[in-house]
């Protein structure tokens, strides 16, 4: 894979920075693509943990909880927004409507 430049300057400053034993210092990290991480940073790691696919509830309560954060807050925004449209619409003066009876020399 390749590095962009913001990438790579993240990665020497990790490196930096971790490049000699401390205890004063814990870093965590957690991915579901190991093998993308590169193995400068993966030779610092002392420990890993794997953790297995959540049982299908957790998962169900997982995206419901995902559903509720972001997808619903938005839809409640975009109902609120659509509401304060109409509203200011049907304030609006409504437009003359010109019928079939009235004609030129009437205007």
């Amino acid at each position: 894979a390749k590095l962009t430049e913001h990438m790579r300057n993240a990665l020497n400053a990790f490196l930096y920075q971790t490049g000699s034993p401390t205890t004063s210092f814990v870093l965590v990290l957690a991915t579901n693509r190991a093998e993308d991480l590169d193995e400068a940073v993966l030779d610092r790691v002392d420990e890993t943990l794997y953790f297995g696919l959540p049982a299908f509830a957790a998962r169900d309560k997982l995206v419901r909880l995902y559903y509720d954060v972001y997808c619903a807050s938005l839809i409640e925004r975009k109902r609120h927004f659509l509401k304060k449209i109409w509203d200011a619409v049907r304030r609006a003066p409504a437009s003359l409507k010109v019928t079939k009876d009235v004609t030129p020399a009437l205007l």
